[in-house]
C-alpha cells in the first residue's frame, strides 16, 4: 500500500475497509450515475467522497472537495476531482453523500443545476446509523435524518421515486441470533440465520428510518 493511501486511510474519519452498509450504499450510487449522465456530487464526508472516487471514473463536486480528495486521487492513479459549480440546467443527476446541516444552504440549487425531470440520489444514516462504526469514528453530530431529507427534498419540490434500506432490524435480528447458535455449537441454525440475515440486509420500498443507512431516488417535479 502506499505511504500516502495508507496515511489517507488513518484519517480519524474513514476506516481502512468500510464495512457492508456503506459498500452496498456507494454501490447502489455508482449504477443509478452509471450510463454517461452528466452528473455532480455534494457530500463534505471524506469516506463518501473516497469511497465514490473508487467506484466511478471521474468526480467532480458541485460544492467543496472533501478533505485531501486530490491527494488521493493521485495515489491511485486516477484523474483528479473537480471543483466546478454546475451551471444552471446542465446536469441529469446530483449525488447527495451523508447530507449535513450545512447543506441545507446548498439544497436549494438542486433544481438550477438539473435539466427537467432531473434526478438526485441521496445515500443517508437512518436510525440505525448511530451503531455503524464509521459513523462513530467521524467527530460531528450534525447529520441530517432520513425523514428530515426527505422533508428538505419535497418542501424544494422533489418527488420521492424510490427508496431502499440497508441493514434494518430484522437483519440486526438474524445477526445476533447467528452469535447464539454459535454459543449454542449449533452451525446449522447459524447458516440459517446468516442467510437470513444477508436476505433481508437490504430492503426495497420502505418508509422508514430504522436502518443504517437509506437510499433516496427523487425526481424534480
Amino acid at each position: 500500500m502506499l505511504e500516502i493511501e495508507r496515511s489517507f486511510l488513518s484519517e480519524p474519519d474513514v476506516t481502512r475497509r468500510p464495512g457492508l452498509v456503506y459498500q452496498h450504499a456507494l454501490d447502489w450510487l455508482a449504477l443509478q450515475l452509471s450510463g454517461g449522465a452528466q452528473w455532480s456530487c455534494v457530500t463534505s464526508s471524506l469516506l463518501a467522497g473516497s469511497e465514490l472516487i473508487h467506484r466511478v471514473p471521474q468526480v467532480s463536486f458541485a460544492r467543496s472537495l472533501p478533505p485531501r480528495s486530490d491527494e488521493f486521487c493521485r495515489a491511485m492513479g486516477r484523474q483528479p476531482a473537480s471543483n466546478v459549480q454546475p451551471a444552471n440546467g446542465s446536469l441529469d443527476a446530483v449525488a447527495w453523500l451523508e447530507p449535513v446541516e450545512e447543506d441545507r444552504e446548498v439544497i436549494s440549487q438542486f433544481r438550477h443545476w438539473l435539466r427537467p425531470g432531473g434526478y438526485v440520489y441521496v445515500v443517508t444514516g437512518g436510525w440505525l446509523a448511530r451503531f455503524l462504526y464509521e459513523r462513530r469514528t467521524i467527530q460531528r453530530d450534525d447529520f441530517l435524518a432520513v425523514t428530515e431529507v426527505t422533508r428538505l427534498l419535497t418542501y424544494h419540490g422533489f418527488q420521492i421515486r424510490g427508496q431502499i434500506g440497508i441493514q434494518g432490524l430484522r437483519a440486526v435480528w438474524w445477526h445476533y441470533l447467528s452469535f447464539l447458535a454459535r454459543l449454542l455449537s449449533r452451525p446449522d441454525w447459524q447458516d440459517r440465520c446468516h442467510f437470513a440475515m444477508r436476505r433481508d440486509f437490504v430492503s426495497g420500498h420502505v418508509r422508514s428510518s430504522l436502518f443504517a443507512m437509506n437510499c433516496l431516488t427523487a425526481q424534480a417535479n
